[in-house]
């Protein structure tokens, strides 16, 4: 189809060209970083439920653990000498139900005499725990609970690291005052952190602090201590009579997708601009022939000001006199919201109030947004001053106790609201206007 245009339409065509262009390379990029934005929070939930599911498992594998020692710890505690005499074949019977334990340590008097497996621990046999500060410390927090301690990674006398599930052994149970010695399971560090996966999250650092073990800061036992500076999430982990904590910091990008899976909603967002582009050519002459004034609010639904003055012109214009109650309402600390919220909060807060008032008022009167957070409102035939102040009061009331949830936060609307009674005097609608405005700046500078 050939278009042909004056040169007046020329140029407007030429305006709305480069004005559409822009509003569409604007509405473009705005689409693609919502889209970004999913693909990224969708990444982001992908790496929570791996986080968590990795905190499920040392939960799972730090309990399945020790519940070795505490078996073996209840035995002892009743007959240490058949505990001794059948050492290989009991420690071997609960070594086979471990996944992970570096081997299984009988502490006498705090001094290990027997262990199992005894191939590659037989450097451990014979240690005094008392002579290693560090694993004293938690014999002695053993002792104290009277049930199993779990420690950080420490330096094993045999060489690498391991944590230590410690159970303290009593012969006079329940009174736990004679104490026998120690039962420990021990956990090879590194074969932990392979079944749990602590390196197998793609796209995310990975730390892990344990519990205090002195006036310090928790130790972080893996990854770094940046990653909890910087973390993403945090989770506490459960363990026998304490708490680690698991840190990620996330390195979310879409970078790595294929192009079209990046672009698609670049590509769609052109492509509907494009087909609207030649729609809105197409009827050009039509859009600009029968484009009318608005006379609704696009954001709140409530007619305009255009629309309210008309109602207004037409009450003070009727032979018959119409009182009514003009309110003019305005929201305060509306530019607090903006700022501290965002522009779309103070929208959404917008029509929360429009659709409050729409409910407080009768069905024929009226109400409509003329500002920014400026509404006027028309109570037909209410004009008994005592009447008008309960219905200011109930609007307040219906307004304010009505907060908008927004991101984990409750906004609560505050009003100010000035009004002015018509009883068939001879003034304008301006006058009117004038005289509601003045009433309600003198209750805001009340109130504010």
């Amino acid at each position: 189809m050939k278009f042909t245009f004056g040169q007046r339409q020329r140029a407007l065509f030429a305006v709305f060209s480069v004005v559409f262009i822009a509003i569409a390379y604007w509405g473009t990029e705005a689409v693609h970083s919502l889209y970004k934005e999913q693909l990224l929070r969708e990444q982001r939930n992908d790496l929570n439920k791996s986080v968590a599911l990795v905190r499920a498992r040392i939960e799972a594998l730090i309990f399945r653990e020790t519940y070795i020692a505490d078996s073996m710890a209840t035995v002892v505690g009743f007959a240490p000498e058949q505990v001794i005499r059948d050492w290989p074949s009991i420690a071997r019977r609960l070594d086979k139900k471990s996944e992970i334990a570096r081997n299984i340590g009988l502490a006498p008097n705090n001094v290990v005499q027997y262990v199992y497996p005894e191939k590659g621990n037989r450097s451990a046999i014979g240690f005094d725990l008392r002579t290693n500060p560090e694993q004293f410390m938690t014999v002695l927090r053993a002792i104290e609970l009277q049930d199993v301690y779990v420690t950080n990674p420490v330096d094993l006398v045999q060489g690498g690291k391991g944590i230590i599930a410690r159970f303290p052994i009593f012969t006079d149970v329940p009174e736990n005052r004679d104490y026998w010695g120690t039962i420990s399971v021990v956990i090879d560090f590194d074969e932990f952190i392979k079944l749990v996966g602590l390196n197998s999250i793609s796209g995310a650092e990975i730390a892990l602090r344990g519990h205090i073990e002195s006036d310090d800061d928790r130790e972080v036992i893996f990854g770094s201590v940046e990653t909890f500076n910087q973390a993403d999430i945090q989770l506490p982990i459960a363990i026998p009579n304490g708490e680690w904590l698991l840190a990620a910091k996330y390195g979310l990008t879409i970078d790595n997708l294929p192009f079209w899976q990046r672009h698609i909603a670049r590509i769609i967002a052109w492509v509907i601009a494009g087909v609207l582009f030649l729609s809105l050519l197409t009827f050009w002459r039509s859009t600009l022939i029968h484009r009318s004034v608005a006379r609704q609010d696009e954001l709140t639904g409530l007619p305009n000001r255009r629309h309210f003055m008309e109602v207004l012109n037409r009450q003070l214009a009727s032979r018959r006199p119409r009182h009514f109650t003009l309110l003019n309402i305005d929201l305060n600390g509306f530019k607090k919201v903006n700022d501290v919220y965002g522009h779309q909060a103070g929208d959404e807060l917008l029509r929360l109030i429009a659709n409050e008032l729409r409910a407080s008022i009768r069905i024929y009167d009226e109400v409509a947004r003329v500002g920014g957070d400026e509404f006027l409102v028309i109570l037909h035939r209410l004009v008994d001053p005592e009447r008008v102040r309960d219905k200011v009061a109930k609007i307040r009331q219906t307004v304010e106790n009505h907060p908008l949830e927004w991101q984990g936060d409750k906004i609560y609307p505050s009003l100010s609201i000035g009004s002015y009674i018509y009883t068939g005097e001879n003034i304008s609608a301006q006058e009117i206007l004038t005289h509601a405005d003045k009433k309600m700046y003198q209750e805001k500078r009340r109130t504010t």
